[in-house]
């Protein structure tokens, strides 16, 4: 779920009230877990080294993937980045719940999905994923089929007719267990506006003829736990005096788990694979209590009628590990990951870390990048360096020649504003007219003509085919200074001794993939020899190179 009406935030309950302890016993299979989008086509690889040693530091045991198809490979999955994500996951100790769902093969309207030509479409993506990750070292044995089914309320596009998503999770529960037999597969987690519903679909679930043939085949129903989604802004503020007011504990056992007994599923567990509260919506604090009580409720959370079964919620997936837009802030951490928000330190208090905190790390390089607001005047750009009046070649990637020309003027006038290239990089090669000895080395950034949107800089500086520096405008997640109105950046790089005798120069500006936002330099989740990989890259090359200046001692 994405977008909905302010609301106050729950209390969660007299059951709630009476949970004042710490949830460091919170000690079930995974129930501290959160969702993370690590990939897409257009952004590429968007988890950093600081992120996942963060998961790692916060005890998370799963997170959940949603397996996004790549336009850039014809709707395929971009297999070489998902096993670099899963395989870092892996070192850090943390299992990955896949989702398989609408963004994970090529559609072209919603009705699509009600269509048989769909069906067989996603059931041999879902039957190619799971082969792929069941037969890897590191591998997936958790999946969830489609997100919200029951989301119909206006402008959503998850859901799904009944009738077509039970014929699609029944196939896609017969294609996982037959190559993964011991896989575990969740239904698709059903939405809050469902529980609004004169009619429930879980309820309507077990009673699709699809469902009932199979269960009557099998003895069994075609998925090892239940889905919920149960955000806060479907129930009101729970009174213990007024029974028609109903809290978390009563949601999840009167409209998920009566049901689900009603069909002689008493013994099988629910997966609350998202619950948050968005800040935007309240206020920080109020997230951060709702985040602690809710774990603290779930943990214990026992069925009424089969109180012998004992908590039967498995897994409690926090929506989600950062926020996304001014008016979605259900993560953990503010936007572009700039600041941890209380609700992280009641995350982390949920159990006991591991490995220190990731949250230290310093800018790249040997020397800092500055920033100057609002205008250029103040950059010190060069007329008269080496470079002035070269053409670069261009190796890689593509940019019109007229702006090259201005890139060694002084003028900082035009520069390669949205240069672009296949691997999402830009490679130009200078040819000295003479061998020269190089001291220094500045590159400008900005682009206040579009907002300021491009004023990170991610570059390496190669001198006679040997690279001398890796610079780039700050770290994974850093934002640009001031205002986003406009920006202006410069990276440098001196050398203790200037190299002799250069007779090339090269530049690989590699993409940034923020456009109004954070810094995502395309290397930030890569360390060496990884760092080239074709395929992985995002997929912008954001920088608006201004000038480049190259000098001799």
């Amino acid at each position: 779920m994405r977008i909905f009406v302010s609301f106050l935030v729950c209390l969660l309950g007299a059951a709630v009230r009476a949970q004042e302890e710490t949830a460091a016993s919170l000690s079930r299979p995974h129930i501290k877990a959160t969702t993370i989008q690590p990939y897409s086509w257009s952004t590429g690889i968007s988890v950093s080294t600081r992120m996942l040693d963060d998961l790692r530091h916060l005890n998370v045991q799963m997170v959940r993937i949603e397996f996004i198809c790549d336009s850039h490979l014809g709707g395929e999955i971009n297999y070489a980045a998902y096993d670099y994500i899963v395989d870092e996951l892996a070192k850090r100790d943390i299992e990955v719940l896949g989702l398989v769902d609408y963004q994970s093969l090529t559609w072209k309207t919603e009705g699509d999905w009600a269509t048989d030509a769909f069906r067989e479409r996603f059931v041999e993506r879902t039957r190619e994923l799971v082969k792929h990750y069941s037969q890897r070292e590191n591998s997936i044995h958790t999946w969830e089929i489609w997100n919200e089914p029951d989301l119909d309320a206006e402008g959503s596009y998850y859901h799904v007719p009944v009738v077509s998503y039970c014929k699609i999770l029944a196939e896609c529960h017969d294609a996982i267990k037959a190559i993964d037999p011991e896989a575990l597969v969740i239904s698709g987690g059903l939405s809050p506006k469902g529980f609004q519903y004169e009619t429930n679909y879980l309820r309507d679930i077990y009673e699709d003829e699809t469902i009932r043939t199979w269960h009557a085949e099998h003895g069994a129903y075609p998925f090892d736990a239940v889905g919920a989604h149960p955000y806060p802004e479907t129930f009101s503020d729970p009174d213990p005096d007024d029974p028609n007011r109903t809290g978390l504990d009563d949601v999840l056992n009167q409209r998920i788990k009566a049901v689900m007994n009603d069909h002689g599923d008493h013994d099988k567990k629910v997966w609350l694979t998202e619950l948050g509260w968005n800040s935007s919506h309240n206020d920080e604090r109020t997230q951060a209590e709702a985040l602690r009580k809710s774990f603290a409720l779930v943990d214990g959370l026992v069925d009424p009628a089969h109180p012998e079964h004992g908590p039967y919620v498995e897994n409690f997936t926090w929506f989600k590990y950062d926020s996304w837009h001014p008016n979605e802030e259900w993560g953990l951490l503010t936007r572009h990951r700039s600041r941890r928000k209380p609700a992280y330190d009641a995350f982390a208090a949920l159990t006991e870390t591991r490995g220190p905190s990731p949250w230290s790390a310093s800018h790249p390089g040997r020397f800092a990048p500055q920033w100057v607001n609002n205008e250029d005047m103040n950059l010190p750009v060069a007329a008269d360096d080496i470079l002035q009046g070269l053409i670069p070649e261009i190796h890689e990637g593509t940019i019109a020649r007229g702006a090259l020309s201005m890139l060694t003027d002084g003028s900082f006038e035009i520069g390669l504003r949205g240069a672009d290239g296949q691997n999402g990089r830009l490679h130009l090669y200078y040819k000295l007219r003479h061998p020269t000895a190089v001291s220094a080395v500045s590159i400008f950034g900005g682009d206040c003509e579009n907002s300021g949107s491009r004023a990170f800089i991610a570059a390496k500086v190669i001198l006679n085919g040997k690279s001398v520096g890796e610079l780039t405008t700050g770290n994974y997640g850093d934002l640009n200074p001031g205002t986003h109105d406009c920006a202006q950046s410069v990276v440098r790089w001196r050398a203790d001794t200037p190299v002799p005798d250069v007779t090339f120069i090269e530049f690989i500006f590699h993409n940034t993939t923020s456009i109004h936002g954070d810094f995502r330099d395309r290397w930030s989740p890569v360390t060496d020899p990884e760092r080239d990989r074709e395929g992985t890259d995002p997929g912008y090359m954001a920088s608006g190179i201004r000038e480049i200046d190259v000098f001799a001692p």
